[in-house]
């Protein structure tokens, strides 16, 4: 199934890179290949998440702090969050609405 990441996904994304680039350099390149292997995941197993309610689900990834939010549509998996797990629930409540 194709993967989407959406707008603010993106943004996530590279706030979290800019995060663990300036940790360790050996830090990024172990988050960008556990989000590369939970996506790979979410595209073999999209159901494998737990339900958000609705059509959106949430997936943490395997090593690293950090949650996929995302949907299916139109034979797409659409990600609309790549969140620490501490964030405030209600910052993902907004962008599923």
């Amino acid at each position: 199934m194709k993967v989407v990441l959406m707008p603010q996904a993106r943004a996530d994304l590279l706030e979290a890179q800019d995060f663990y680039r300036n940790e360790s350099a050996a830090l990024e390149p172990r988050f960008l290949a556990d989000l590369q292997e939970t996506l790979a995941l979410l595209s073999s197993s999209p159901d494998i998440g737990r339900s958000l309610g609705g059509k959106s689900r949430r997936l943490n990834l395997s090593v690293f702090p950090y949650f996929l939010a995302y949907s299916q549509r139109q034979g797409c998996l659409l990600v609309a969050a790549v969140l620490h797990q501490s964030r405030n629930p209600q910052d993902l409540k907004r962008r599923l609405s």
